[in-house]
């Protein structure tokens, strides 16, 4: 029988991969080869691997914006203006749609509706800049929509805070404010270019044709 040395050995923290440890480990060998194939299979066997609710996670990129939900259809409509929709808009009106001469009658076809919430802080142009799109006027709806929009579907607007659509008039961009209120819902209007910054603590929500972010 051969005589066995007691060997205490120091792993490298390579052996480890990315937990990066060191550990002494004591165990008797015939010799240094054996000891080191013994500490190998010890590492082996015993290293437990990583928890993967321990490791970094991926940082998601905040895009400003998210989902709430989508497929809401508005049919087919011939145009119509705010500043007329006193049936739908029964608390406030604001008078710049009409001082601002937004009054074009835009007929539309069928469109699904998107929903979203603001996750971070913006103004009118950051925010409708978190889009995917290759022109603005793909987040443009047209006044009669927004008029069925909150007519029909006012369960979807968000009932603290404001609610924002995006209409184009005489070549310029504005943006459309509703807001909730107990006896009726109120309308504004702001150019596009408005340097107000939201705050997404409030989570205002932003409606669109529907498209991808």
């Amino acid at each position: 029988m051969s005589d066995k040395k007691l060997y205490i050995l120091e792993t490298s923290e390579e052996l480890f991969g990315s937990q990066k440890r060191n550990v002494i480990i004591a165990l008797s060998a015939e010799n240094e080869t054996e000891a080191l194939a013994k500490m190998t299979k010890i590492i082996e066997t015993d290293n437990p691997p990583i928890n993967e609710s321990e490791k970094p996670q991926p940082k998601v990129e905040d895009t400003g914006l998210e989902l709430i939900k989508k497929d809401i259809v508005l049919p087919k409509l011939k145009g119509a203006l705010i500043n007329e929709a006193k049936d739908t808009f029964k608390n406030w009106i604001d008078s710049d749609f009409k001082n601002w001469n937004l009054n074009s009658k835009t007929s539309s076809k069928e469109t699904k509706v998107s929903v979203y919430e603001i996750t971070k802080d913006g103004t009118f142009e950051d925010i409708f800049s978190w889009f995917n799109y290759n022109s603005l006027d793909e987040l443009v709806m047209t006044q009669g929509q927004i008029i069925e929009f909150c007519k029909n579907h006012k369960e979807e607007l968000g009932q603290n805070w404001y609610n924002f659509f995006l209409i184009k008039e005489n070549g310029e961009y504005f943006v459309v404010l509703v807001s909730v209120y107990s006896d009726g819902l109120s309308v504004y209007v702001n150019r596009l270019e408005h340097d107000s910054v939201w705050h997404a603590g409030f989570r205002h929500r932003v409606f669109v044709p529907q498209l991808d972010i």
